[in-house]
């Protein structure tokens, strides 16, 4: 019951003070009907005082708050609206219903849609016509006659009038005031849509300027969050990577220092040298990120240094085949080292492998970049061991390019990851540099 009664405040304060002065002038009209009538016929006039000024108080007081529930509300408050304006009409002087049905109008185009306007706008209009017509009929008489049939005469008070004025007077009546008064119902129309669409959109503005601070400042927390994860995978391909092959070396040294001293020198040189390359690393990542860990290089190059790398420090050569007759963008080439450097890391550090096989290809026929690194290591259950920050990052790195990357592995059986990069959203000219395979 509540929400089907509901009522809201006025939204506009310039209408309302704009509908405030229209009531004035009908107030004005009144009391000039009350005192002409007072000097005519003082006794007859008194009993009709009280209801129209009850009526215009009345009307004036529903417009300070307006129905916002069902159109059941909106049609009754209407309705009452039109009762009051014919009570006053029947009371005295009728010109003044025509500017209380503007205030009408402009109340109707706050609470109902452009049907609903037109619908009250061509009530309005037929009734500004019947008044117009109750005005034609005081100044004409209708007479029958048995030979002519009905006829029309001038009533008593037109035939005092010039003649000249009855036929200007009857053009008044019948075509220039109406097309005024249509006129002007049609621009009481218009600048009062036109205000209710300039608030609209003000609202709509402001709720658009809302919910994009709202989305930026989202897109800054996940901006943020990317940029911490992407540094994160940095650092532990890069740092990581040299300081996992230093304990390697570190660990050889303390097993043969007892044997093979020379060996133990050999080993603890490389390690030195790691860890002088880790620091290097450190201070690179904490300063420029190293936006481009191929630092210029070929895919090729690059992959092919970080085998080297991988075969000094674990006596393991890997079968390499690698087929990219096509230039790759430079984020792919990124991601792809990064991934092949993870695995082999990984390899060395807990596979315990004798082989490894990296395949790397472009399949023209699919626009694909295939990336496939294998082993006969211990293996792993993927289940228990996916959550891992170096296959998470290798996870991350794919799904950012839209790839697929599988990890398939048990223990005893090796391991095996594949890596299929898209390359069909890809424009290969945009990415064809001097330095790509």
């Amino acid at each position: 019951m509540k929400n089907f009664l509901q009522l809201q405040p006025h939204p506009f304060r310039a209408l309302l003070y704009l509908e405030w002065i229209l009531l004035g002038i009908t107030i004005l009209g009144f009391l000039d009907f009350i005192f002409f009538n007072f000097f005519v016929e003082p006794a007859a006039s008194a009993p009709h005082l009280l209801f129209p000024l009850l009526a215009i108080a009345l009307f004036g007081i529903m417009g300070l708050r307006l129905p916002a529930g069902s159109a059941l509300v909106k049609g009754l408050y209407i309705t009452v609206e039109l009762a009051l304006i014919g009570g006053v009409a029947i009371a005295y002087d009728p010109w003044s219903i025509d500017v209380l049905m503007l205030v009408v109008v402009i109340r109707t185009c706050l609470i109902l849609e452009r049907a609903g306007q037109l619908t009250v706008a061509i009530a309005v209009c037929a009734l500004f016509l019947i008044r117009q017509w109750d005005e034609v009929a005081f100044l004409l008489e209708w007479q029958f006659d048995p030979y002519r049939g009905w006829i029309v005469r001038p009533s008593p008070d037109l035939e005092m009038l010039s003649p000249q004025q009855p036929p200007e007077i009857l053009w008044q009546l019948f075509f220039l005031e109406p097309l005024f008064y249509i006129l002007l119902l049609a621009f009481v129309l218009i600048s009062v849509n036109a205000l209710i669409a300039e608030r609209r959109s003000r609202r709509q503005l402001l709720r658009a300027r809302n919910q994009l601070r709202a989305y930026a400042l989202c897109i800054e927390d996940q901006a943020t969050l990317q940029e911490r994860n992407r540094i994160a995978r940095e650092i532990h391909d890069s740092l990581g990577h040299l300081l996992t092959a230093q304990s390697i070396q570190l660990e050889n040294a303390l097993l043969f220092l007892p044997s093979n001293r020379d060996k133990s020198q050999s080993f603890l040189r490389d390690g030195k040298q790691l860890g002088a390359d880790a620091l290097k690393e450190l201070r690179r990542s904490v300063s420029l990120l190293r936006a481009d860990p191929l630092q210029g290089q070929t895919l090729t190059t690059a992959i092919a240094e970080r085998i080297a790398h991988f075969q000094q420090t674990t006596g393991i050569h890997p079968f390499c085949q690698f087929e990219l007759p096509s230039p790759i963008p430079p984020e792919m080439r990124s991601a792809i080292y990064r991934i092949v450097q993870e695995a082999l890391t990984n390899i060395a550090k807990y596979s315990g492998a004798t082989v490894v096989r990296l395949k790397l290809q472009v399949l023209p026929s699919a626009k694909i970049v295939s990336l496939q690194i294998q082993d006969n290591g211990c293996g792993f259950n993927v289940a228990q061991t996916s959550a891992g920050f170096g296959l998470q990052g290798m996870r991350e790195r794919a799904a950012s390019l839209g790839a697929r990357l599988e990890i398939a592995s048990r223990p005893g059986e090796g391991c095996q990851i594949t890596a299929q990069f898209p390359l069909r959203s890809v424009d290969s000219l945009s990415f064809m540099d001097k330095g790509a395979e």
